[in-house]
């Protein structure tokens, strides 16, 4: 759905035409990210099947853990090309380190936050054969359904004053960040969607009739160099800070960081700790909404859905690339271009630019696009 709202073009030819670029012998981004997932998968599943939280292991027990997975990872077959040349050989190196870095991330941030995994790569809806928990199911104005379907990397929780809080992580390997004007515009629909399918069968994930989101999180997946001051620091959680929209909650904010001391800011989540001793947001960070205002993005993100399946089954495509103000455009890595030989200098061709608001604007449309439905 995103791919629509970054180009109708875009979206009919790589799943009406099912358009493809030429396979190519090796590891590319798509490869490296199934490996991420797979292997964080595994370890978490592995480490629950020892009925021990991941934080009380030894670096030993976490090291000889993720060791296992990867040996017998790397030899399933389509993981077999980083044994084919010494590049590769390399390459399965550095993804090697990677990996192990982010279990000892993940078990650092466990450490630090009362928030817990509980599930992961969740399937909801039908994909392959696969029956995973109900996904969304939205009405269309020709009388079908809209059936949307995924896997939400993880789902984390945690129970406060007898009420459960539930929030979703996707692991990227780029540096990601939620943009609310970009939701706005449809270009943002995977956290909202994931969070909004986890809230619906909260039942089924952690076993609770009713939860409240906490938010909803990208986990950056790589291996960065620091510089010697920033571990003289002890912050080399920083680089891999939660980014996403979080719940706007007093009485949550010391439960996601129970490490705190006055003065300080989380490595985890943009909040921090005054000398009061009172734990609040950032003041730079705008992506802390109520309760209310993260269910109306879910029921905005819903009506995108809807409109974008309306217009498809309509057969009209159009080619109509998306520019933010910030000059970020959909042409910029579209495998397509050569296809479309899109130009701006023609006088038949724009960019459908996005227009630059400020929250409260962003949040007032939203709900008044709902009150025109």
């Amino acid at each position: 759905m995103e791919s629509f709202y970054e180009c109708e073009y875009r979206y009919f030819a790589a799943y009406g035409l099912r358009l493809k670029e030429r396979e190519l012998y090796g590891m590319d981004t798509l490869m490296t990210g199934s490996l991420f997932h797979d292997s964080l998968d595994r370890f978490l599943k592995a480490v629950s099947a020892l009925d021990q939280d991941l934080t009380a292991l030894s670096e030993e027990r976490r090291q000889s853990v993720i060791e296992e997975l990867l040996q017998a990872l790397f030899t399933e077959p389509q993981y077999q090309v980083l044994q084919s040349s010494a590049r590769m050989e390399y390459l399965r190196y550095r993804l090697e380190k990677t990996i192990k870095k982010m279990t000892w991330t993940l078990q650092e941030q466990g450490k630090r936050t009362k928030m817990r995994p509980v599930q992961t790569e969740v399937l909801f809806g039908q994909i392959a054969g696969k029956e995973g928990i109900p996904g969304l199911e939205l009405p269309m104005k020709n009388g079908g359904k809209l059936h949307v379907r995924g896997k939400i990397d993880r789902v984390d929780a945690l129970e406060l004053a007898d009420e459960a809080w539930l929030a979703v992580a996707d692991y990227k390997s780029g540096d990601k960040q939620f943009n609310l004007m970009e939701a706005y515009y449809g270009l943002a629909m995977q956290l909202l969607t994931y969070l909004d399918v986890a809230l619906r069968d909260a039942d089924k994930l952690i076993g609770a009739k009713e939860a409240h989101p906490a938010g909803a999180y990208y986990l950056r997946i790589h291996d960065p160099i620091q510089n010697p001051e920033e571990w003289l620091k002890q912050r080399p959680l920083d680089k891999y800070k939660l980014k996403g929209f979080y719940a706007k909650n007093g009485q949550l904010y010391p439960a996601l960081d129970t490490t705190l001391r006055e003065k300080e800011a989380s490595q985890l989540y943009p909040i921090t700790k005054d000398a009061k001793g009172i734990v609040k947001p950032v003041a730079q960070n705008k992506n802390f909404y109520s309760e209310d205002e993260i269910h109306l993005m879910q029921d905005y993100n819903r009506l995108k859905m809807q409109q974008a399946a309306d217009t498809i089954v309509t057969g009209e495509i159009a080619l109509n690339p998306y520019l933010s103000p910030s000059g970020k455009r959909a042409c910029s890595f579209c495998p397509f271009r050569s296809l479309c030989t899109f130009d701006v200098m023609l006088q038949e061709n724009d960019y459908h630019r996005l227009r630059a608001q400020d929250k409260e604007n962003l949040l007032k449309e939203m709900e008044e696009a709902l009150k025109d439905e």
